[in-house]
């Protein structure tokens, strides 16, 4: 399982996208924020990689 670590500019906040583990076998990433917001773009780990860093931009 793959996982990469999202820092804010700060370093205050940390978002950990990793693998999620789907019922039908398919490939999915996601992270989780701190504040609650569970973060995915169709479930593609290099995207939602991105979307994590635009949610901390423009979040924290």
């Amino acid at each position: 399982m793959a996982r990469v670590l999202v820092v804010s500019d700060d370093g205050a906040t940390v978002i950990q996208v990793r693998d999620a583990d789907r019922p039908d076998g398919e490939p999915w990433a996601e992270g989780v924020c701190p504040c609650g917001e569970v973060i995915s773009d169709r479930g593609h780990f290099e995207d939602t990689v991105q979307a994590c860093e635009i949610h901390l931009d423009e979040q924290h």
